[in-house]
């Protein structure tokens, strides 16, 4: 990354304005790809290659959105979740089950997940919460729950006893599930207010 920020508005427009051109998607990409290597690096530090190979499927995922007409601006934050989105795709194809999903379960049982749309609902609010938490309790839920950290290693990272692990963690879920109720009302409020609106889109 430099240390002059990239003029992702214009970046971003140019995309959407030339969408068939491998110029403007080419410079989107190589600005992004850094700061996007960066987002999922921080928060999953398993193999490497499925970050990569992430990474490489969420920019087809980009391509595709620049080709229509976007219902609201769109930033770098957006094409972040995606690629993170694409991250968790990845590990379920190889591993066939995440424990965030049991997550997600667990902290949204009031939404059904009959459909992929709700399913990426769930998975959005879980992960834009766990972004809100206070920097231990993040690292804790991501740990536990993204990374699978054995327990044991995960006491000797926080430099505390083995048997403290669970309440710990159980603490940060509950920390976890008051943002999540916050969040899933002021998504539904907005859902509400604005009904022609993709469910994901009234997560800020």
């Amino acid at each position: 990354m430099t240390d002059l920020e990239p003029a992702w508005d214009a970046l971003i427009q140019d995309c959407f304005e030339h969408s068939q051109s491998t110029a403007a998607l080419g410079r989107f990409f190589e600005a992004a790809l850094p700061y996007l290597r960066a987002a999922l690096t921080s928060r999953y530090y398993g193999d490497p290659t499925l970050v990569e190979d992430a990474l490489q499927s969420a920019f087809l995922k980009f391509m595709s959105i620049f080709r229509e007409t976007p219902k609201r601006p769109l930033n770098l934050g957006y094409f972040v979740v995606i690629a993170w989105n694409t991250l968790l795709d990845e590990l379920r194809r190889r591993k066939g089950h995440l424990a965030i999903d049991e997550l997600a379960e667990s902290e949204l049982p009031s939404i059904p997940a009959p459909s992929r749309q709700e399913s990426n609902l769930r998975l959005s609010l879980i992960q834009h919460a766990i972004t809100l938490l206070h920097p231990r309790c993040r690292f804790i839920i991501e740990s536990y729950y993204i990374n699978e950290v054995d327990p044991k290693e995960l006491a000797a990272w926080l430099n505390v006893a083995p048997d403290s692990v669970h309440m710990a963690v159980k603490r940060c879920r509950d920390r976890l599930r008051t943002v999540v109720q916050q969040l899933s009302s002021e998504v539904s409020a907005e859902i509400v207010s604005q009904p022609g609106q993709h469910p994901t889109q009234a997560i800020k």
